[in-house]
């Protein structure tokens, strides 16, 4: 009698084993993980691209600016912001591929990047450039107007964007031409383009040869 027991008590831990899955047989499509719903805001809320960013606390701009040249324009103009762009401005300025608001290039030819940037400062527009010296940044303030008011909206009528070395440029007061060394700033405006080419300390102002 107890052998035989044993034999039913042994048949049914077989059976019960046999019936149950195999850990090597359970596949992705069998494991259903949590809706984003079910964790915490803090985790399903976080910027997926990791951009680190630092302490630096400047008014609410999209200028990918060095932290030194925004050091500097936030001491020389305080609460500056980034401009809005008149419609005009900004169809022109799609014909460029930097700008309208910031330009990057080599201006006076020593193989750092040097940039040049438009700002608002209370009601004007003010376009800065900016060289690069061995870890020193110099402004220069390359041209200063009035914002465009459009019903209470103050809009930049200027774009900026980066004119190639190689570029034929004339005098603005006089009849010399030039041939730009290095890359230069073009600041646009409707019906006017003045280029911005650096030499001998500071930025001089021309036009495109005709």
């Amino acid at each position: 009698m107890k052998k035989i027991l044993h034999k039913c008590f042994l048949a049914i831990l077989v059976l019960s084993f046999g019936c149950g899955p195999k850990n090597e047989e359970i596949q992705e499509e069998n494991i259903e993980a949590p809706s984003t719903a079910s964790i915490k805001d803090s985790i399903t809320t976080v910027r997926q691209d990791a951009v680190e960013t630092d302490d630096y606390q400047t008014p609410p701009v999209v200028l990918p600016l060095p932290q030194p040249v925004l050091a500097i324009i936030q001491d020389k103009y305080p609460n500056w912001e980034q401009p809005s762009l008149t419609e005009e401005a900004e169809r022109r300025a799609e014909n460029h591929e930097q700008g309208p608001f910031i330009v990057r290039g080599d201006f006076n030819g020593d193989g750092l990047q040097d940039c040049a940037v438009q700002v608002q400062a209370g009601n004007d527009l003010v376009i800065l450039g900016f060289i690069q010296e061995e870890g020193n940044w110099q402004m220069h303030e390359l041209r200063r107007d009035i914002l465009f008011n459009s019903r209470g909206n103050l809009q930049s009528l200027y774009y900026l964007y980066n004119v190639d070395p190689g570029t034929e440029l004339s005098a603005q007061n006089e009849q010399q031409q030039i041939e730009t060394e290095h890359d230069a700033v073009a600041v646009g405006i409707t019906g006017n383009t003045t280029v911005y080419a650096y030499e001998n300390g500071n930025f001089s102002a021309y036009n495109f040869a005709d």
